[in-house]
């Protein structure tokens, strides 16, 4: 188990029956440092991908906690990200999938990091984002749950071209409402 460990700056490695294994990366902004790191997954290969916020990046790390690779940097073009907080990996197509929070809309890479497309824009109707956060593949990769933060809901996606599908709830306390969703996973019978 890998925890994004976001105050420390750092990530922090435990085995399955949560016992503490080790520690890398530190503040900063060189390979394998991290301004606050948020989001986290592992690939197929058990590569660890990690958002790291503050420096506006994707990092991915060996299974060993060493630095592979650097997608992205600060800006709102393609593969530039403004405070990017959530990611997921489809085990299949390797596809790794960033919200990209301040610029409003989710980018799609390949496995080594190519850029294919992004999809959502600011604003409140469907398909558009409000500071999006968690997100959460379908267990067949077909589907990206996105957790819109600013607009409290979640919405559904097609995840091989972006379309957007259905939303889920509204602003509120009650049963099927939310107030700033921020994380959201699939099990493996399909609960959302």
């Amino acid at each position: 188990m890998f925890v994004a460990n976001y105050n420390n700056h750092r990530i922090v490695e435990f085995d399955q029956n949560m016992q503490f294994l080790k520690v890398f990366g530190s503040r900063g902004n060189e390979n394998g440092q991290f301004k606050y790191p948020y989001g986290i997954a592992v690939d197929a290969d058990d590569n660890i991908v990690v958002v790291d916020c503050e420096n506006n990046r994707l990092q991915i790390l060996s299974k060993d906690g060493n630095w592979k690779q650097t997608i992205g940097k600060e800006g709102s073009g393609d593969v530039e990200f403004d405070n990017p907080r959530g990611v997921a990996v489809c085990k299949t197509s390797g596809r790794i999938f960033v919200s990209d929070e301040d610029n409003h809309r989710v980018q799609v890479f390949t496995s080594d990091g190519k850029f294919l497309f992004k999809f959502g824009s600011d604003g409140s109707e469907n398909g558009q984002f409000k500071l999006p956060r968690g997100l959460a593949l379908s267990n067949c990769g077909q589907y990206l749950y996105v957790c819109d933060y600013g607009n409290n809901r979640i919405q559904l996606f097609n995840a091989m071209n972006g379309a957007f599908v259905k939303s889920y709830g509204s602003k509120g306390s009650v049963d099927g409402q939310f107030y700033g969703p921020i994380g959201v996973c699939i099990s493996q019978s399909g609960k959302i």
